[in-house]
């Protein structure tokens, strides 16, 4: 994480919409990961964001690599490290890396109530079972309960079970800071099913996600199957 990542001869340093350089954020060596259902088995892949207090996000359109950034490097054999152009040599600011990350998994991880697939996946069983009472999701059934307070009761639960996710996560599914799946917002960001990366703030290195956030990347998980890296979606949300 940060520092200089691993760049091919004339592979071009990422720029962001105003021509500025972008910062390294990571860099994945798949052949050097446990061996992950759905990611390939080799390749480098390398993330970039844009610096200052919205890190390259783009809310209006969260799959539009432009204020970020992924690189792929199916054989990257040649490829060196680099550093930074002058513009970008301070990076993000973040304590005194590059950081080693080392990937202690598997561990377990299970979806949250409010993740977009849970969401649509209980909608159709549900209905199907209660076409007379209609949902588009789980927020939807306190409309029926008795006990009002059932639905957010056993959503607290849930996240208390999952326990607390680790600082960096490849694969699984997302823990997200706010009770919000942004893929839920519209229909076209459905498709990205498969977590790709996700960083938690690191109060100790000083790492600051807004306060006390965290970043995700998603890509469809027939595109990561592929490794095409050209479609992804990128958001991030603090406390």
């Amino acid at each position: 994480m940060c520092g200089a990542p691993a760049m091919l001869p004339g592979e071009e340093w990422p720029e962001g919409p105003g021509g500025e350089p972008l910062c390294f954020l990571a860099q994945l060596d798949m052949a050097d990961l446990p061996p992950l259902p759905g990611f390939p088995e080799k390749g480098l892949l390398r993330l970039f964001v844009g610096e200052g207090p919205e890190f390259g996000l783009d809310p209006s359109d969260m799959a539009a690599q432009a204020g970020f950034r992924a690189l792929w490097a199916p054989d990257p054999e040649g490829a060196a490290l680099r550093a930074a152009p002058e513009e970008a040599e301070d990076g993000l600011g973040w304590g005194d890396g590059p950081w080693a990350v080392r990937f202690g998994g598997p561990f377990p991880s299970r979806p949250e109530d409010f993740d977009a697939r849970v969401q649509s996946a209980f909608a159709g069983l549900w209905n199907a079972a209660h076409p007379g009472l209609p949902v588009s999701g789980t927020q939807d059934v306190d409309r029926y309960a008795s006990d009002r307070s059932l639905p957010l009761e056993l959503a607290i639960q849930a996240g208390e079970e999952a326990g607390d996710p680790p600082a960096v996560q490849v694969g699984g599914y997302p823990s997200f800071v706010q009770a919000d799946d942004r893929r839920s917002w519209e229909e076209r960001y459905r498709r990205y099913d498969a977590l790709l990366f996700q960083l938690s703030s690191d109060h100790g290195r000083y790492i600051e996600v807004g306060d006390g956030g965290r970043m995700y990347f998603f890509i469809p998980s027939e595109n990561l199957a592929a490794g095409d890296f050209s479609d992804i979606m990128y958001w991030w949300d603090g406390m």
